[in-house]
């Protein structure tokens, strides 16, 4: 089960960096079929307004890690700028 580890994770970061979205994928099929959803659950990883990434499953180490490594990418950019 995904959700009370997902709810925890969310507290833990910024809200203005980082934006978590729980969706129902049997009440938005549309949804679901647009992203190539095949597992539930899924999560996806956008950066700067684009699909980036996806964790299929309930791997929440496997999602911090990827939500790190895009907050990384973003300080990275902003110290070359």
């Amino acid at each position: 089960m995904l959700a009370p580890g997902y709810e925890e994770l969310s507290k833990k970061y910024d809200p203005e960096e980082v934006l978590f979205l729980k969706i129902d994928g049997e009440e938005v099929p549309e949804l679901t079929r647009s992203h190539r959803v095949r597992l539930y659950p899924t999560t996806l990883l956008y950066y700067a307004g684009n699909l980036a990434d996806g964790v299929e499953g309930a791997n929440l180490n496997r999602i911090k890690a990827k939500i790190n490594f895009f907050l990384d990418v973003k300080q990275a950019l902003q110290i070359k700028q």
